[in-house]
């Protein structure tokens, strides 16, 4: 599954790489959108799982309703689920909700997939999205972070 998760991620940079060589969705370092980081991975997993019954929505609500999963995905073949979380690091703040948004996805009850008709599945993976615009000496730090080279959060 490693290197599935891998080439869905050079996938997405592939994706991002296109559209950026001939279209900017941003206006200066407005950004791009949660949805959109969301919306660009889930359709490289997608492919790259090359499940032909995978199923995959944004904004699936979580276990107590008011809260909810930016991406989920699950995969028949490989019984597999995947939470997709994204996060835009734009002010400090961010940090912490990327973690607690992390933190909640390991929740034990899982219930709510049952609910939601998704039984057969032995493996569940977290992947967490970012983007950072590296305007500022903290937001350039941000990357460090991000790959676990700064411990504090």
């Amino acid at each position: 599954m490693e290197q599935i998760i891998s080439k869905s991620y050079d996938e997405m940079v592939a994706t991002y790489t296109r559209t950026l060589a001939n279209f900017y969705p941003a206006r200066g370092s407005t950004g791009f959108t949660e949805a959109n980081q969301v919306h660009i991975y889930v359709n490289a997993l997608i492919k790259c799982l090359d499940d032909d019954r995978v199923v995959s929505w944004l904004e699936f609500p979580w276990a107590d309703k008011k809260q909810h999963i930016d991406g989920f995905v699950f995969s028949p073949k490989h019984k597999s689920v995947f939470f997709i979380e994204a996060k835009r690091l734009s002010h400090k703040k961010k940090k912490q909700e990327i973690i607690h948004d992390i933190t909640r996805l390991h929740h034990q009850d899982k219930t709510f997939l049952q609910d939601n008709g998704v039984y057969d599945y032995e493996n569940e993976y977290v992947i967490a999205l970012s983007d950072v615009w590296l305007e500022t000496r903290w937001k350039r730090s941000m990357p460090e972070w991000w790959c676990g080279l700064d411990k504090v959060p």
